[in-house]
């Protein structure tokens, strides 16, 4: 309730629609996240058309290949493998109001046409965060210490469901439009920028280990939309 009036205020400031683009990237167990959130480099985006009605998920890269190079030993000799996998990045338009997710084609041969509750869209990682599941803020810093997208970023922390410790960045510089992000946060006034999260790690041999993913705007904008982008494929 404390956020309560800030948020208010920026509804009512014209927060209406534009469009948000987010990177995915995973740290390994070891790897070094030092430079988060300064620097974040990602093949996976998450692209996002947003108005007041619906939200468009449409990513620039429709389908992404990735390419992994392994070695194995096998007494003198070695072998190396190398692996390509391709992903597909889902479309779909989620109704506000109705909490639904229509997704369609976006080729001949990928997603086929579907209606489901927006709960059971497990490929929607941000809306579909309901308040019971989001984080309680438990410390904000007051300066900002990075840029992110263009905006001056302050640090913040908050703690899980399941007790996790979860560092983020957000910014009081007006955007014009919301962060997806700020689903992860419960009743926050301010655009999430960047968020952290642990991840079970399946280490090589077998054993568990603990690694994170990083979610980072990389663009956020408000600007006039077609309705037209909303309109369900046939």
């Amino acid at each position: 309730m404390r956020y309560l009036f800030v948020a208010l205020l920026l509804i009512s400031c014209g927060r209406r629609e534009g469009v948000v683009r987010i990177a995915q990237c995973p740290y390994r167990p070891g790897d070094t996240a030092a430079e988060w959130p300064a620097h974040v480099q990602s093949d996976y985006i998450y692209t996002y058309y947003i108005s007041p009605d619906s939200i468009l998920r449409m990513d620039d890269t429709v389908m992404a290949t990735y390419r992994t190079v392994v070695t194995q030993s096998v007494k003198n000799a070695s072998l190396t493998t190398t692996l390509f996998a391709r992903m597909l990045h889902p479309a779909y338009v989620i109704g506000r109001t109705t909490r639904t997710v229509y997704t369609f084609p976006i080729s001949d041969d990928t997603l086929l046409r579907r209606q489901l509750p927006l709960a059971e869209a497990t490929f929607e990682l941000f809306y579909r965060v309901t308040d019971s599941n989001a984080l309680d803020v438990t410390h904000l810093e007051k300066t900002p210490t990075v840029t992110i997208a263009g905006k001056p970023c302050i640090k913040g922390e908050g703690i899980s469901k399941d007790s996790a410790r979860i560092t983020f960045f957000f910014t009081k510089e007006a955007t014009g439009i919301e962060s997806p992000l700020n689903r992860f946060v419960r009743d926050f006034p301010y655009e999430v920028m960047s968020i952290k999260f642990p991840v079970p790690w399946t280490m090589p041999d077998g054993s568990m280990s603990t690694g994170s993913v990083v979610f980072q705007v990389t663009d956020i904008r408000d600007t006039t939309l077609d309705n037209a982008l909303f309109t369900i494929r046939k």
